[in-house]
């Protein structure tokens, strides 16, 4: 797990090396993942109830669901709080 926790740490740089990591993975063109970079955190993993619950606001604004699965239904973050413990 504390590779994963790295590999966070590593896309946080944000710099060329990571850019091509993130893109090998991730699938992404590059003007995409520039933008997306600029507002994305890869400093903390652990995906927090509030931060979920924005998130599944924005999917039923959106139209892409009409009911998302709640945090406790979806979210598992027993790996994450086991390594940062």
């Amino acid at each position: 797990m504390k590779t994963r926790l790295k590999a966070g740490e590593k896309a946080e740089l944000k710099d060329e090396e990571a850019k091509q990591i993130l893109r090998k993975y991730m699938n992404i063109e590059k003007d995409v993942l520039d933008l997306s970079l600029q507002w994305i955190s890869y400093g903390d993993l652990k995906l927090t109830e509030e931060a979920y619950e924005q998130l599944r606001q924005y999917m039923i604004e959106m139209g892409l669901s009409n009911n998302p699965p709640s945090f406790q239904d979806f979210v598992d973050n027993s790996f994450i709080d086991q390594v940062k413990g």
